[in-house]
This record gives C-alpha cells, sequence and structure tokens, in this order.
C-alpha cells in the first residue's frame, strides 16, 4: 500500500470510527428514553406482544435499523457489522425485543451471503424499507446448530419446492417471512435457502414458554408447504450459510457483551450505595473483588468480540473461529456477570420485580442460541489444530492483523531484518512452555545477556524510546511494541534482567539529576550496569508506605540500614534501586527517600532464596549501615514514593509482557502417545478453554495496541494483563501435567520433555505475587477501573 492510499485507507477509518462514536450517542439516547427496561417490560409483562411495531417503526426511521447493513443497491445504506454492532449494543443493553436481531441481523446475513442469488434482491429491497421482516428457520429438533446436520429436505426439481419437517428455536412468531434452511432433493443434497411465507397453508406456529420472555422462541412444522428456493437450485450454499451464521454469531455477542456490561454498573451503583455496618457493601473486599473480576471478563469479551468484528470485516481466514471464541468469553462474561449481580443485590434481586432475572435469562438463553459452548469449544479444537505451526506463542502484547500502523510496520520490518543477522530464531528445543521472557540464571547466563544488551546498543535497537543522547534509539512506545513482537520470535536473553531498561530507566529520564544520566542510562543499555529493585521487605511487600529500611543523614553522607526481600537477579546486579524511610513518624507514603546504591559497596551482603521450583532468582539483600553520597538520591528527600509509581507501573506492564502461554507446546503435547494418558472429551475441552482464554487475552493486548497508537492511556488493561495472564500460565502447566498421567509423577531428565512441565507448574504461582498480588490487581481493578470505595 502507497503512503497516498495508506493515508486515504486511515482517514476513512478514522472518519467512520468518528460517525460511529455520534450515532452510538444518539442511539444511547433514543433507548434510554423509549426502549428501556422498563418499556421493556411493559411491551412483555403487560402488552403481551413479542415487540412494539410502533417503537420499531421510529427506530427505524431514526436511525435505519432495518437497512444500516443492507447495500445502496437495494435501497439500504450500505454499512456494515461495526456500524450495525452499535445498535446491537444498545439494544442488547436493555434488552429491547425488536426484530433487530431476528431480521435485521441474522435473516439479512443469510440473504446477503447468497451474494445476490435469484430472488434475494426482492427480499432486501423490501427488508431495507420495513415493508417486511423475516426470520431464520434453521435447528430442527435435537437442537444442533452445525450446517452439516441438517436433514430436513425440499421436494421439487426447480425453484419452487414443498417443504415437510419441523424446525425449532425460531425467532420472532410475526415475522413476514421464513428463511428455511434445508437440503434439496432435486439437487445434488447440498444447503439451500428457502423462502416461506408466514400465512402459507400447512405451516404450523407452536408458541412455546421461553426461558428468555424478552426474546421468546417457537417451533415451526411444515406439512406441504410451498416455498421458492433463493439462488441456484443446483449449487450449495452451505459456506454461504456458514458464514452468515458467523456473522450473526458474533451480532449476538456483542449484544451479549453490552448486557452483561450493564449487569456490571448495575451491580457496582448497589454496592457503592448500598449500607451495612455503617460501610457501602463496595468496600467490602469479598463485594470488590467479585466486582472487579466481573469486569475483568466484560473486558476480555469486548476485546476478544472487536477482535471478530474486525476479522470479519477484513475476511480473515480465522473469522469463523474468532466468531466462536468471541461467543464463548462473551457467553462466559454475560452468565457470570448477571448471576454476580443477582448476588449482589442479595434477596432484592432474587425477585421476580427486580430487573436482575432478565438479564439471567437472557444470559443463558443467548449462550445456547447458535451453538452452546460445547460446539463452538469443538470448533475452536479444529482451528487450532488447523493452523498449528502458524504462531507459537501468545503474548499479551501480540499485534494482531488490523491494529498495526505505518510506523509499527516499519519499524518491525526493520527490526526483523536486524534480528535475522544478528540472533538465530527460537526452536522446539528452546522455545518455553509458559512466560515468554528467559531469566538469568547462572553467572554465564549473565555474561550472555550483557553481551546480547551491547551488541543491541552497537546496532541502534537499545533503549528504543530513549533519547539518544543517552544511547536510545529515540523512537516511540509504538517502536517499542513493534520490537518487542520481533524479538519474541528469537533465541536472545531479552529483558532476562528488566530492572534496568524497564524500571530504572524510565525513573531516571523522569527524576534523575544530569549527572546520574550521564551515569547511569548508556551504562544500562550496554549491558555494563545491571540492575536490581529493592522495594519489598519482610514486613512491607505491596504496602510499601510500611517499609522499616532507614535512611539516616549523617555528615554528608546516608547511612543506610535494613533488610530487602525477594530482589530478582541481586546476585548478579551492579546497583540496586533502592527505597528507604529517611523521615518517621505517621508519614506513610510522604517520608521515603529513592536511592541507586551500588551493590559491592561495604556492609552489602545477598543472599539467594532457593524457590519452590529450585531456582534461585529472587534474593535477600542485607544493609548494615552502607554509606551512600546523597549524589546517589534519585529525586527529592522525601518523595521517594511518587519516584517508585514510575517504576512500579513500568514493572506492572512488563509483568504483564513476561506472561505467556506456549499454545504450540501444548498441542504437540497432547497429540504424543505416551503411555497412562487417554485424552477424552474432558481434556479437548480444558484445552478448548485455554485457548479461549488466551486468544481473549491476547485480544485485549491488541487494543492496548491500539490506544498507544491513538496516543491514549491504557489504563487497568496492565492489572487485567497481569492478573489474567499469571492464571493462564498456572492452568496451562497444570494441563501439560495432567495429560501426562503418570508420567506426570517424575521429575528433571527422567520426565517427559526434561521436566519443562513440571518446572512450569512450581514457577507458574509466582507470577500472581510479583509486581503486586492478584488481591492488589483486584484492588486497583475495582477501584480505579469501576470507582468503588477504598476499604
Amino acid at each position: 500500500m502507497g503512503d497516498d492510499e495508506y493515508l486515504r485507507s486511515a482517514t476513512e477509518h478514522n472518519d467512520r470510527a468518528a460517525a460511529r462514536v455520534e450515532l452510538a450517542r444518539d442511539v444511547r439516547r433514543f433507548i434510554d428514553t423509549r426502549a428501556n427496561v422498563a418499556a421493556t417490560r411493559r411491551t412483555i409483562f403487560h402488552d403481551r406482544v413479542p415487540y412494539d411495531s410502533r417503537l420499531w417503526a421510529d427506530f427505524v426511521d431514526a436511525f435505519g435499523a432495518s437497512s444500516l447493513n443492507i447495500p445502496e443497491a437495494y435501497g439500504g445504506q450500505g454499512y456494515g457489522l461495526e456500524e450495525l454492532a452499535v445498535l446491537l449494543a444498545e439494544s442488547g443493553r436493555t434488552l429491547h425485543p425488536s426484530p433487530l436481531f431476528s431480521s435485521a441481523t441474522l435473516a439479512t446475513f443469510v440473504l446477503l451471503a447468497l451474494e445476490g442469488a435469484a430472488g434475494t434482491e426482492e427480499i432486501l429491497a423490501k427488508l431495507a424499507v420495513n415493508e417486511l421482516t423475516a426470520t431464520l428457520a434453521f435447528v430442527e429438533p435435537g437442537g444442533n446448530w452445525d450446517p452439516h446436520r441438517i436433514s430436513m429436505v425440499a421436494q421439487g426439481s426447480g425453484p419452487d419446492v414443498e417443504l415437510n419437517g419441523e424446525k425449532i428455536a425460531v425467532l420472532d412468531e410475526s415475522a413476514d417471512v421464513i428463511l428455511v434452511i434445508v437440503r434439496h432433493a432435486g439437487g445434488d443434497g447440498g444447503l439451500h435457502v428457502a423462502l416461506a411465507s408466514r400465512d402459507e397453508a400447512g405451516l404450523e406456529r407452536r408458541t412455546l414458554e421461553s426461558f428468555d420472555p424478552t426474546r421468546p422462541v417457537h417451533s415451526l412444522r411444515f406439512s406441504r408447504v410451498r416455498a421458492r428456493l433463493l439462488g441456484d437450485p443446483q449449487a450449495d450454499y452451505i459456506e454461504a450459510i456458514a458464514s452468515a451464521l458467523d456473522r450473526a454469531t458474533v451480532g449476538l455477542a456483542i449484544e451479549m457483551v453490552a448486557g452483561a456490561r450493564q449487569c456490571v454498573g448495575s451491580a457496582v451503583s448497589y454496592a457503592s450505595t448500598r449500607q451495612q455496618f455503617g460501610r457501602s457493601i463496595g468496600s467490602y473486599q469479598a463485594i470488590k473483588h467479585l466486582c472487579a473480576d466481573m469486569l475483568v471478563e466484560v473486558e476480555l469479551a469486548q476485546a476478544i468480540v472487536d477482535r471478530a468484528t474486525a476479522a470479519l470485516v477484513s475476511s480473515n481466514e480465522r473469522s469463523a473461529a474468532i466468531a466462536s471464541l468471541a461467543k464463548l468469553q462473551a457467553s462466559r462474561a454475560y452468565t457470570f456477570a448477571a448471576l454476580n449481580a443477582v448476588h449482589i443485590h442479595g434477596a432484592m434481586g432474587f425477585t421476580w420485580e427486580h430487573d436482575a432475572h432478565l438479564y439471567v435469562r437472557r444470559a443463558k438463553a443467548s449462550d445456547l442460541f447458535l451453538g452452546g459452548t460445547s460446539y463452538h469449544r469443538q470448533r475452536v479444537i479444529e482451528d487450532a489444530h488447523a493452523s498449528k505451526g502458524d504462531a507459537h506463542w501468545y503474548t499479551p502484547f501480540g499485534i494482531d492483523e488490523g491494529v498495526s500502523s505505518r510506523e509499527m510496520a516499519l519499524t518491525r520490518v526493520g527490526a526483523r531484518a536486524w534480528l535475522s543477522d544478528h540472533a538465530a530464531p527460537l526452536t522446539e528445543r528452546n522455545e518455553m512452555v509458559i512466560g515468554l521472557i528467559r531469566e538469568i540464571g547462572s553467572v554465564d547466563e549473565a555474561l550472555t545477556f550483557r553481551a546480547w544488551s551491547k551488541t543491541k546498543f552497537d546496532g541502534g535497537w537499545a533503549g528504543i524510546t530513549w533519547p539518544t543522547r543517552f544511547g536510545g534509539r529515540g523512537g516511540s512506545m509504538v517502536d517499542l511494541l513493534a520490537w518487542k513482537s520481533e524479538v519474541s520470535q528469537f533465541d536472545v536473553l531479552e529483558g532476562a534482567c528488566p530492572a534496568g531498561e524497564s524500571m530504572v530507566g524510565p525513573i531516571l529520564l523522569e527524576h534523575g539529576s544530569d549527572e546520574q544520566k550521564e551515569r547511569f542510562l548508556a551504562n544500562i543499555l550496554r549491558g555494563e550496569h545491571l540492575w536490581a529493585q529493592l522495594f519489598s521487605e519482610p514486613e512491607a511487600g505491596s504496602d510499601l508506605a510500611s517499609l522499616r529500611t532507614t535512611a539516616t543523614w549523617r555528615d554528608d553522607h546516608w547511612v543506610i540500614k535494613g533488610q530487602k526481600i525477594w530482589s530478582s537477579f541481586a546476585q548478579f546486579a551492579d546497583f540496586g534501586l533502592l527505597l528507604a524511610r529517611s523521615e518517621f513518624g505517621e508519614l506513610r507514603h510522604r517520608g521515603i527517600t529513592c536511592f541507586a546504591i551500588d551493590l559491592r559497596a561495604p556492609g552489602v551482603t545477598i543472599r539467594p532464596i532457593i524457590q519452590m521450583n529450585e531456582q534461585d532468582s529472587f534474593c535477600e539483600v542485607f544493609l548494615d549501615d552502607v554509606v551512600i553520597s546523597d549524589e546517589n538520591r534519585i529525586g527529592p528527600r522525601s518523595e521517594g514514593w511518587k519516584v517508585a509509581m514510575t517504576t512500579v507501573t513500568a514493572e506492572r506492564v512488563e509483568l504483564g509482557l513476561r506472561c505467556g502461554v506456549n499454545l504450540e507446546r501444548l498441542l504437540g503435547l497432547a497429540a504424543t502417545p505416551f503411555a497412562g494418558s487417554s485424552l477424552g472429551d474432558d481434556f479437548q475441552d480444558r484445552i478448548a478453554e485455554l485457548i479461549e482464554r488466551v486468544e481473549s487475552l491476547r485480544a485485549l493486548g491488541s487494543s492496548m495496541v491500539k490506544k498507544v497508537i491513538d496516543g491514549k492511556s491504557t489504563g487497568i488493561e496492565g492489572s487485567i494483563a497481569k492478573l489474567v495472564g499469571a492464571e493462564l500460565m498456572n492452568a496451562a502447566a497444570n494441563l501439560g501435567l495432567d495429560m501426562q498421567g503418570s508420567l506426570g509423577l517424575l521429575s528433571g531428565e527422567a520426565a517427559l520433555e526434561g521436566g519443562v512441565w513440571q518446572n512450569a507448574y512450581l514457577s507458574s504461582p509466582a507470577r500472581r505475587i510479583g509486581g503486586g498480588t492478584d488481591e492488589i490487581q483486584r484492588n486497583i481493578i475495582a477501584e480505579r477501573g469501576l470507582g468503588l470505595p477504598r476499604g
């Protein structure tokens, strides 16, 4: 794509995005005023009609709801799924009953998938102007949504056919026409769409009591019903119909995410105002963390649904699998949020009068419609095996198709070319099974890391975002993400000792003196100075304000006394980034000062700690009257807390980058024929669930990349990535061991694959602790993301 073409495309994309924002604002105003939950209750329980036809007509007049995604050639507006998504989301938020999903989404997608086949133009034109509504009759007794399982046959040799059989789970009993999915006896048995009128003789409509009264379903029995095949009677439209169902599945997932978000908002609003024991219940950690978990599921669902929408728009070859992934995570989020909204509301939430049960019903009904969990997980497994070898690694900051920019693309091309000349690509032998970044575990590896840092520095790829005057590349965060995406495919110790470049560097750039910048920054990038972080203490982990290490000003220097713990790689480091209390009293966050400390200075004792995985990357550091010059003080005296916040945020992002699952290795293990293991349905289901979570988190990472490209803050996504990423790493290691059966009892070289899965299992708990525990992350999500009060 040339520069001019790229700019035109980007401009058009931005214009449409801005138009969608404006459309969403106007639709929300309409929905909140005329189609809110109270209106839904009135329509369903008082008026006892499927939907308010006058309100639907007004919705069509105001926003072209019936024609939004119909091409202009048929009288429609010519937009696509992204614009339709705005209407679906707002309608799903209030459970607004209308033909929007049954006719303007599900049926219309099927008609559009036939690509102008005979008979479709007239129907599309009438749908566009709301002259009629349509619905889809697909599922047969047995309830399977697989197009290959359709057995109902249309009898006849030409377009005019006769239908016999039964369809269930059909939406909108009042629809004017029915698109019936059948096989054609007069053709080659392929899948077809037959058009039948609702008033046709021989059509028996059976109204059923629906689990979700806001979206009722009914059954249709066809007895010699006359119908007309759309398109060529000799063709097979199975791929077109399957594609239409995928688009409708994503449309349903869009609705589900909006409904789930509404449940979270309702629960948080109630928790913020409901008083118990003199406090709002939202200040209690149990409720706060439950709300945080609800938001985590919704944000993951939003990310994968956005990714699925983009995949369909761009005709991504994996769009079918991504549609299933979107449905799975949207179902998980909606059912979880709806049920827990009832729980948080207590007994009131369990009443018929409260709206919460309507969302519980819609959530589960949507979960079952267009294929339940088992159906979509099977599709995910099939895709994983079909695409095996395409992408070895998952990372929260993976760059998906459609989220890159020209700047990022250029950086990736340059990085890939340089890396190809200076590093070896990853192979199956040296790929890890969890965790994307290998850590320093020996003196030799420390020397290797120093050498790699020097190679990057000399090649101009060190300190991507640092100023060039300090040896950096002078690039942007977009360039940094591009570099990380490329370097993760090579066998190098990138980021194996992250404190220097990822934590100390940002602090010095923002708070350091000119002399400190000149003394430390370039040496960090060259690998001449390795750093460790000296924050945590035996009595001060996540609560750094409780630290007890003291910094006493004596004559013309500082004297440091105390103990630090959990300092990664301190035994290999040259310097430490230290927080110590320099003022005393009830100061909490004030009175803390930040220092650079020489870890070889007299009075410094470093003792590695053997961890549960038998490694010793953690250390405890004893500081016995260590003398530090004031030149090593970073930032103002007693303002070390503010200084530290720079690195705490950077650490959370860095740890998010380190969370990963090697799906390639996991699928390879699943295919290994070893004794004592039987990979039945349970294992397949667990693999599919892991893939679902992995892909959802990867989509969240892509949305973060988009924000970086657009110059926006990523907000709480870093905490979500760390929280869920750590959970996934543990789940993957656990699954890897379970699949080995009795062989999982072995360890080391005696174990399968040299014991990598055993080591991964024992290493994964650390990811839930370092950089802020799961509980700390949930507090951050609840307080900063949902506005819940502190405890």
